[in-house]
């Protein structure tokens, strides 16, 4: 257990050291998580469909994912230094009306 404590603090001064927005970065943001942002997009795009049975519910859902597009995936991932740098403008606040 020993090995895996010292090996733990190693890898985290070496991020320290390589990435400078390590330090700054917020815990559990998820503003920083692009699953996260995928869900945001769901539920904008889903609000005005009522299913009215749950297997309704669930084809409604398999035609949102298999509308996911490779370029709205790579955008979000691209949006990520945007991202990182609002959050931490924001001292770590939610940058949730800010994007």
């Amino acid at each position: 257990m020993e090995l895996v404590h010292i090996l733990l603090k190693k890898t985290i001064k070496y991020l320290k050291k390589r990435c400078m927005l390590l330090d700054p970065w917020p815990p559990n943001s998820p503003d920083l998580n692009p699953i996260e942002n995928l869900w945001s997009i769901m539920d904008k795009r889903l609000e005005n469909r009522r299913p009215d049975n749950e297997e309704n519910f669930i084809q409604i859902l398999k035609e949102f994912w298999d509308s996911i597009t490779w370029e709205l995936l790579e955008n979000l991932i691209l949006s990520m230094n945007k991202r990182i740098q609002l959050v931490i403008n924001r001292d770590g606040h939610s940058i949730n009306g800010f994007y």
